[in-house]
């Protein structure tokens, strides 16, 4: 497949200003047929397809398009012809599955209030129909081939369109200056912190000494009918002193596969690492769903069920304990890391209810097109209203990385957490943005330990790329989209970070504190990963940062 998917189809109007996508459409009114229309509060203009399909072809400018042009900067230009050449390559089972799902409706019911049909009526129900057709008729299909089975005439919702435009560009600047602020105070910060050669000190980024056994154990929750597999790494015996247990939760269609070399690593350091395979949204499900065997992405009881998987494991390792594992297992200090649908697990584990109230306020149509994650979040207005009782005490300290959190949390559940919390994201995240998902939730954290690192550049699916790309939904240009060109770099922070922050509030190991400072950031940091790390970060040091930044 060759063609862009959702997660780069929004990325020429990064570039269009305010002034010139209203300049574009507005100008001069022209009537003709097989045209695309455009309103504008009362104004409505057009252009012809042809006249379109023409300037993406050639790059000529003919007598209709003229006059838009004088508007458009030389670059604007550009955009727009690249955006008109663009092709697709999607699967027609794919695109129907996603469409019908509950994730793909609120999606294309937000879509629709830019794409109408000429009627003013939501677009949704026509770009339903009109992507349906052309997936089933043609293997890649471009711009022009969409418009030609577009049912009835296609209008641009101006105000709706350049609302969007608007708010691409002000994500983009508010991630920049947020950038730079954690990068300003992390410098900062280093100079206020004791001096530490960490030349002398052991490297937390490399293998521990005990040789790490791999076993995979199958459990069976009788109450739920659910089978749960989990991939268990652990120190080999015999150990002087029991270890402490690490639970992983993957994301959304990941698998065990990618958090294999970090859960080894911990493991090599005298952790047991137990990686959940949550049945009704791993990769497995999730390639079911693109075939055409399942109806929803990840069934919508995984929101309770995943944390029960959680506790469910833990309670079968207490039980093996002793006859499998020789009693080396502290099951009542447990660490638990997450990435993504994996981090709302540790969340709701560590202490942080599900808020109703806050998911009917966040997710009213139309939702926000810049934060995909609400299409995730907002299915659990579907769960059954009650007050789940999901945290679990034997979890000692989180580790969560670009968690799906700001709807379905909110401050006044976020702040309920006691325990240890580092929290991890990347500026490049297009499913969870830094700067609409994560930072207020952050600063909304009130743990008396707590570290916020951020990754400039990272995407958001770094550690299951293999099995992200076994997808045939995704190309391998929209795979860049959301996998960084170098992960192992991201991953070695990781590394580096998740072993200091298990070992001192875990095992108990104060010699572990100095890699758990932003001196120590700034010297593993590594271009074009630039890397920010702020303990106890508040809304108060961070607009101080901003503002200290825009003088």
């Amino acid at each position: 497949m060759n063609g862009p998917t959702i997660f780069n189809i929004f990325r020429p109007f990064k570039t269009l200003t305010l002034g010139s996508l209203l300049a574009f459409f507005v100008a001069l009114p022209v009537r003709a047929t097989d045209r695309i229309y455009a309103k504008y509060g009362p104004l409505e203009t057009s252009v012809s397809v042809d006249s379109l399909k023409v300037y993406a072809d050639t790059g000529k400018v003919n007598w209709e398009l003229f006059p838009y042009f004088l508007f458009l900067q030389p670059y604007h230009q550009k955009t727009l012809n690249e955006f008109l050449q663009m092709r697709f390559g999607v699967g027609s089972v794919q695109v129907r599955q996603s469409l019908n799902s509950p994730m793909g409706k609120i999606f294309l019911q937000s879509l629709g209030e830019i794409l109408r049909v000429r009627d003013g009526k939501n677009g949704s129900n026509a770009l339903r129909e009109t992507l349906f057709e052309v997936t089933e008729n043609y293997g890649e299909f471009s711009v022009f081939e969409l418009l030609q089975q577009f049912p009835g005439e296609l209008q641009l919702n101006i105000a709706a369109l350049l609302e969007l435009a608007n708010r691409i560009e002000g994500v983009i600047t508010e991630t920049e200056t947020l950038n730079k602020a954690l990068e300003n105070m992390t410098i900062a910060i280093a100079s206020t912190e004791p001096t530490v050669n960490y030349d002398d000190l052991p490297d937390p980024k490399q293998p521990g000494n005990l040789y790490v056994s791999k076993r995979i154990l199958t459990v069976f929750d009788r109450d739920r009918d659910r089978e749960i597999e989990v991939t268990f790494y652990y120190p080999s015996f015999p150990l002087e002193d029991t270890v402490p247990v690490i639970v992983i939760s993957p994301g959304l269609g990941s698998t065990a596969v990618g958090w294999r070399p970090f859960a080894e690593h911990l493991s090599s350091h005298g952790f047991a690492v137990a990686i959940v395979r949550h049945p009704g949204s791993d990769f497995a499900h999730l390639q079911r769903f693109f075939e055409g065997e399942e109806s929803e992405s990840f069934k919508l009881g995984e929101f309770v069920d995943r944390p029960r998987d959680i506790s469910f494991v833990l309670d079968e390792l207490e039980q093996r304990n002793f006859s499998e594992f020789n009693g080396i297992l502290d099951v009542e200090n447990v660490g638990i890391l997450g990435q993504s649908f994996g981090a709302y697990t540790a969340l709701t584990l560590a202490g942080a209810p599900l808020n109703f109230d806050r998911l009917e306020t966040n997710c009213r149509p139309p939702i926000d097109l810049l934060n995909l994650s609400l299409l995730l979040q907002c299915r659990a207005l579907e769960v059954p209203r009650r007050s789940y009782q999901l945290k679990d005490d034997r979890i000692a300290a989180a580790f969560v990385v670009d968690p799906v959190n700001g709807a379905i949390f909110g401050p006044e559940s976020l702040e309920k957490i006691a325990i240890p919390i580092f929290w991890a994201s990347g500026s490049a995240d297009l499913l969870t943005p830094v700067v609409l998902e994560q930072i207020d939730s952050v600063t909304s954290l009130s743990s008396p330990e707590r570290y916020f690192a951020l990754v400039r550049g990272a995407n958001h699916v770094d550690f299951n790329p293999a099995a992200i790309a076994q997808f045939q939904a995704l190309d391998e240009e929209s795979l860049g989209q959301i996998v960084s060109s170098d992960p192992d770099v991201i991953a070695s922070y990781m590394s580096a970070f998740g072993l200091a922050f298990f070992q001192v509030n875990l095992a108990r190991n104060p010699d572990y504190r100095p890699f758990l400072r932003a001196s120590y950031a700034g010297t593993i940091a590594r271009e074009p990963y630039g890397l920010s790390f702020i303990p106890l970060l508040t809304t108060e040091q961070l607009e101080r940062a901003i503002a200290e930044l825009q003088k």
